[in-house]
């Protein structure tokens, strides 16, 4: 297969294990809280500590095996850019949590869909093409369907403000996976390192709040955590981030950008059977969703939006010269 066909492909695999997590990692967290009565921001803060250290460990080792080398200097750049805005951006969408309704945090973090053209735009002096501007609003406009979203929830109060900065951030990272200077670089090698930035940036803040390191053990002591835990860690965490990190290159951020949509397709799909199974399994109340006419407008329109940029020639998805 075609190197941008097979990445494309790819990316939506990764948003499917991404949009799986939400339900098993809120399930996880709820129980987790529940049962120690740690403060929910530090639960939170552990939960990602274990999928970074887990992160870091398996793609370093399956690099190694690979490419019988440690990362390059240039691997370790990409992957500190990756990391420092994973890890920052993450909290600020966590935190925002706290601050802004579920809806409207799941649908600011998707703004980056709207800000890459417009960063690609003023970077290559080239207005976006009437392709892309089509394809991005309709993944936006499916996004804010999904999210139940309205014009009155995007308020400027502190939440929103937190999470627009965080979907700027996210930005940074998807541009920094399509850099020329760093093509060469190894994608599971630029993924080790990544993690191990996420570490370093997350360790401090569960080591030095609320029970510290110890506390961890605490945590996955609840039962049925581990195997819901090890499905995070393996299929949501480690799968899609070696899926990106490796394959974003072989498309436009563009439309990686929209294919990233995607996520929120997923993550509503399977909240209409995955919570009733975690519930059961941790003893919890988390009840499944119903299915709504929003989920299935929201998600023909991100789907529109991903094959519209897919199929149309290139030569459309670029407007003219911004001067002259």
């Amino acid at each position: 297969m075609r190197p941008a066909p097979r990445a494309r492909l790819l990316l939506v695999l990764a948003c499917l294990g991404w949009g799986i997590g939400f339900p098993l990692m809120k399930a996880v967290l709820q129980a987790q809280q529940a049962a120690t009565g740690f403060e929910a921001s530090w639960v939170t803060a552990q939960h990602q500590l274990l999928r970074y250290v887990v992160g870091a460990t398996v793609l370093s080792a399956l690099a190694w095996l690979m490419t019988r080398r440690l990362p390059t200097a240039g691997e370790w750049a990409q992957g500190a850019v990756c990391g420092i805005t994973a890890a920052i951006g993450m909290q600020l969408q966590i935190d925002a949590l706290n601050r802004a309704p579920a809806s409207t945090v799941g649908f600011i973090t998707q703004f980056y869909v709207l800000v890459i053209p417009l960063v690609i735009a003023v970077r290559a002096r080239r207005w976006p093409g009437a392709t892309t501007i089509a394809s991005v609003l309709l993944a936006l406009t499916g996004v804010a369907v999904l999210s139940g979203i309205t014009l009155t929830d995007l308020r400027p109060g502190v939440g929103e403000l937190m999470v627009l900065a965080a979907s700027i951030i996210f930005t940074v990272q998807i541009l920094a996976l399509e850099a020329p200077r760093w093509a060469a670089n190894h994608g599971l090698q630029v993924c080790g390192a990544m993690f191990m930035v996420m570490i370093a940036c997350d360790l401090p803040l569960v080591a030095i709040t609320g029970p510290g390191l110890g506390g961890m053990a605490d945590c996955f002591a609840v039962p049925g955590t581990l195997p819901l835990v090890l499905i995070i860690v393996g299929f949501c965490t480690c799968m899609p981030y070696a899926l990106m990190i490796t394959f974003q290159r072989d498309v436009s951020s563009t439309e990686a950008g929209i294919l990233y949509c995607s996520e929120a397709l997923f993550s509503a799909a399977s909240s209409l059977f995955l919570p009733g199974l975690a519930a059961a399994l941790l003893a919890i109340a988390y009840a499944n969703e119903s299915p709504s006419t929003a989920m299935v407008v929201g998600g023909g329109l991100i789907l529109a939006g991903a094959v519209l940029v897919q199929l149309a020639p290139r030569w459309s998805q670029q407007g003219p010269p911004a001067h002259g």
